[in-house]
């Protein structure tokens, strides 16, 4: 008897001394603190630069059907455009023409004057170009906006451009050259250079030739109407295989229905 005691109190003594587990601890959200590159250790953007842009590449910032309801603000500066190429057409938030001629920015009055445009005027609409001629002809003189798409079927791809926009340069002396708002220069030296444009692109980028005359002493131009070149004149012109389209930075964009 005695044995058997002292053995179950050996037993009660040995579950006594067995401690309850403790509870699992309460659960954390576990913060992984990462750290943060200073700015100055940040890799840059990639700048664009005209000279790896693709040549006779056919760059445009915003829809002439836009521009003209009324989308004309916020828009990037002039010196933007340079960045794109060096030959360019568009218009200022005002409605005056620019121009882009050997990567030269120009603004015209309605009298026909032309000036060198500030690099920080904000634009609306543009067409850019990094111009590098794939034809160039001497012609007999004779050579105005109704037959200009003849001397483009001349080339060495006999491709008028119908299809395709054009970028285009007639250079040496004009019998006339006709700007828009009435005014006509007679016996003048200069350029006149802009884009042939086919049917489809009417409402994106305007129908037919868009162009702009600066004479050799780069104070008169304007928007061009019409031209009529005299003999020992040449056109320079390529065909752009590619179209890149900006969308306006105007905030109307978003609500117009264009």
């Amino acid at each position: 008897m005695t044995n058997a005691s002292s053995s179950n109190s050996q037993q009660s003594s040995a579950r006594a001394s067995i401690a309850p587990p403790s509870p699992p601890p309460e659960s954390q959200d576990q913060i992984i603190h990462h750290s943060v590159p200073s700015l100055s250790t940040l890799p840059s953007l990639p700048t664009l630069d005209k000279l790896t842009s693709p040549p006779d590449c056919f760059y445009q910032y915003s829809f002439l059907s836009a521009y003209t309801a009324g989308a004309v603000s916020d828009g990037p500066p002039v010196s933007f455009l340079t960045q794109y190429g060096d030959y360019a057409y568009g218009f200022f938030p005002c409605g005056t023409p620019l121009a882009l001629i050997d990567s030269q920015p120009y603004i015209f009055t309605k009298d026909g004057e032309a000036d060198k445009a500030d690099a920080e005027a904000p634009v609306a609409f543009a067409m850019i170009c990094l111009f590098h001629p794939q034809n160039r002809i001497v012609t007999g003189g004779g050579d105005t906006v109704g037959n200009l798409r003849e001397t483009f079927g001349r080339g060495q791809f006999g491709y008028d451009g119908r299809n395709s926009p054009v970028v285009f340069a007639v250079r040496g002396a004009f019998k006339l050259v006709k700007l828009k708002f009435g005014v006509t220069f007679e016996n003048v030296q200069g350029v006149v250079c802009g884009f042939a444009l086919p049917g489809w692109m009417e409402g994106i980028s305007g129908k037919g030739f868009r162009c702009v005359f600066v004479s050799g002493c780069k104070r008169l131009g304007g928007e061009v109407l019409d031209f009529d070149s005299i003999q020992g004149s040449f056109v320079e012109w390529s065909v752009s295989e590619n179209v890149h389209m900006g969308l306006p930075w105007d905030a109307k964009f978003e609500t117009m229905k264009l």
